[in-house]
């Protein structure tokens, strides 16, 4: 599956995560890892649909939230990849919406988006902003600077919509 790039640590927890939320009705959209100190976990959320539903997806309230944490937190005290104390924030995407997965690029196509990238891209820098033209397997195809850009999911650190007011 197509997805923006995931440290091995990134990748285990949004499993375990997915796994126990998904039998709750919550999709993991996205998630935060820091681990050194007292570690710092960031895991967003929202309701799963079903594909054949036509209705706008429903947000998230405080409530889903707080009922994530309290699933997702005694769970992850046993997870052995998290040394000691850690803080757990559950959140919804928010209107800056996190993409993680290719179909959560495909369902934006045509609107702006902001990138984190692993590594600098000569000319780009570390970051950048465009409209996401399409994708495939390996890239995402950016229209940044008036020029078509290919990112490789794995360059992709960190991803989000850019939301605009009208």
């Amino acid at each position: 599956m197509e997805s923006i790039a995931k440290t091995e640590l990134e990748t285990q927890l949004l499993t375990l995560c997915s796994d126990v939320m998904e039998a709750r009705g919550y999709r993991i959209v996205d998630l935060d890892c820091r681990v050194g100190g007292r570690s710092m976990l960031r895991v967003f959320i929202e309701p799963l649909v079903s594909k054949d539903a036509t209705a706008a997806r429903p947000g998230v309230a405080l409530e889903d939230c707080v009922e994530a944490s309290r699933t997702l937190g005694p769970i992850l005290e046993e997870f052995p990849g998290i040394p000691g104390m850690f803080d757990l924030e559950v959140s919804s995407p928010g209107l800056d919406r996190r993409l993680r997965l290719r179909s959560d690029f495909d369902a934006i196509r045509g609107q702006e988006v902001h990138l984190k990238l692993e590594q600098r891209i000569e000319g780009v820098g570390g970051q950048l902003k465009g409209t996401i033209l399409a994708t495939d397997s390996q890239n995402v195809l950016v229209s940044w600077s008036g020029k078509e850009l290919s990112v490789p999911w794995r360059q992709i650190k960190q991803a989000n919509q850019i939301w605009k007011v009208e």
